[in-house]
């Protein structure tokens, strides 16, 4: 009934769907007006999980009446158009989980605050914003808030910085005009504080942006308190932030670089962090003209990835360096013309991606390991 989609590169499973013609028909039943209603009112009663996702309404029905939805844990609305969410929803005392992902909800009633949720996904594409708190609040147990815009007025001192009991947490900080850029960094700076006190936080997404896809600076400080912190995707400038890339948490398993502007190279700094499974450096995080890995660096790593590193010319790999590397992607990093020689004696490599990259690159069979798989793609794009 269920077919697994796609993996994770450490081979557990990602994502999971119904096969093509059970899906093709409940959308067919579900998208079609009067069934809406049926469908719903059949499945509104005692149970406990109730999802909506793909439906199309732009309100919750009139005929769902939020005192027969007592006994829900689980309410998933993800792509659903919905526009609002009722005050009413605070009444749900049980739920614990509210997907609201990919719908077109700009703001949260502030009985938000009332509820004592577990899991919160907000819809990061329409910048999903919190209300004030009130003197009083529940959220204080909440573990999962993802997709929530931080702007100039979102309420993060003394707010957002109450939830301490976070455990995933994806924040989308933006200026929406040049003019609120610098009006921004108290609000970076809060935000740099409120994940310091996050003492059981295990995945971060942070982005700091214009919405032109300038990077603002992100103003993190410690991670001392981060032990707990395995996978964490920064977007932004770090060349403001008092903490240095040797401090980042040495428990970091997965880590994604995006406009970083970094001068010096990472490889050298992150080459000894013991748990480190996967790295991307991706749209000029890194702005040097050459990379080293040293012997021995990367223990553990089995994924790495270079994207749009603009300045790069040339990467060494020493003897004995990436001893666990599965996977290599490079793309449009136009003046890396040459792989390193070291490439070849990396045994563990099954595949090595080229994406836009110049067509005299040497990938040839005996420039690579024995059973590592090249697969090159061209496609064009607007600089």
């Amino acid at each position: 009934m269920v077919q697994v989609v796609k993996r994770k590169y450490n081979g557990k499973v990602k994502t999971c769907r119904l096969p093509g013609p059970l899906r093709q028909l409940w959308l067919t039943k579900t998208n079609d007006g009067q069934q809406v209603d049926n469908f719903l009112k059949g499945c509104i009663s005692s149970d406990r999980v109730l999802d909506l996702e793909g439906i199309r309404m732009r309100n919750l029905p009139e005929h769902i009446k939020i005192k027969r939805l007592t006994q829900l844990t689980y309410l998933g609305l993800r792509r659903t158009y919905l526009q609002s969410l009722p005050s009413s929803v605070s009444k749900l005392l049980k739920l614990q989980t509210l997907d609201l992902k990919h719908t077109c909800i700009q703001t949260l009633p502030s009985s938000i605050w009332k509820m004592e949720l577990r899991h919160l996904f907000l819809s990061k594409i329409q910048c999903c914003k919190f209300p004030p708190p009130p003197k009083r609040n529940s959220l204080s147990d909440l573990q999962t808030l993802l997709g929530l815009c931080i702007d100039v007025n979102a309420p993060v001192k003394n707010g957002l910085d109450k939830l301490v009991n976070i455990k995933k947490l994806g924040l989308e900080c933006q200026a929406w005009s040049p003019n609120q850029e610098e009006a921004m960094t108290p609000q970076l700076e809060a935000v740099a504080d409120w994940i310091t006190t996050l003492e059981h936080l295990q995945s971060l997404t942070l982005t700091s942006g214009n919405g032109y896809g300038k990077g603002l600076n992100l103003h993190l400080k410690s991670f001392e308190n981060n032990i707990n912190l395995t996978d964490m995707y920064l977007f932004g400038s770090l060349s403001s932030s008092s903490v240095l890339l040797s401090q980042f948490p040495q428990s970091l398993v997965k880590l994604t670089l995006v406009l970083s502007k970094l001068a010096f190279d990472p490889m050298i700094t992150l080459k000894d962090f013991p748990n480190l499974q996967k790295l991307c450096l991706l749209g000029e995080s890194y702005t040097g003209t050459t990379m080293v890995c040293k012997s021995q660096s990367f223990p553990k790593l089995l994924v790495l990835n270079f994207w749009q590193l603009g300045n790069l010319e040339a990467w060494k790999i020493d003897p004995g360096a990436l001893p666990s590397l599965r996977s290599l992607a490079i793309g449009m990093c136009p003046h890396l013309q040459m792989l390193p020689d070291g490439l070849k004696h990396v045994k563990t490599l099954l595949e090595l991606k080229l994406t836009n990259m110049p067509m005299e690159i040497n990938a040839e069979p005996d420039n690579i390991p024995p059973n590592c798989q090249v697969y090159r793609k061209y496609f064009q794009y607007k600089v």
